[in-house]
């Protein structure tokens, strides 16, 4: 990429939707594609140990990415914090409140409570 290239030599815009869903597309239909193609010659310098571990990690990134994409399909909603026990996120208001045993316990709770949901 160069200064007076970069109109050229840059794409960008804006994905709409799931930005999960659209990782798991872009990496499946994508850019998995073009790496088991050899695009550009990218893997000639790789021996093939290599490029087997690449490809098992993409494969394994691909195959997190739709258990994400089912579990937030199956109607995962994490509790949020009652109106009571919000925080600022500002570092005062978040010392203030961790010395607080009434937040502590609270936000304990909220947290059991996700852990339980990401668990099932």
């Amino acid at each position: 990429v160069g200064a007076a290239t970069v109109d050229t030599d840059l794409n960008c815009g804006v994905i709409e939707g799931l930005p999960v869903a659209n990782m798991k597309a872009l990496v499946g239909e994508v850019y998995s594609p073009l790496l088991n193609a050899g695009f550009s010659g990218w893997d000639k310098r790789m021996t093939t140990e290599a490029k087997d571990d690449l490809y098992g990690v993409i494969d394994r990134f691909s195959t997190l990415l739709g258990s994400v994409v089912e579990s937030l399909a199956n109607g995962l909603e994490l509790k949020k914090p009652t109106a009571g026990i919000t925080i600022e996120n500002k570092p005062a208001a978040i010392a203030k409140a961790a010395a607080d045993a009434r937040f502590v316990s609270a936000y304990e709770e909220i947290v059991e409570d996700w852990c339980n949901q990401v668990d099932r």
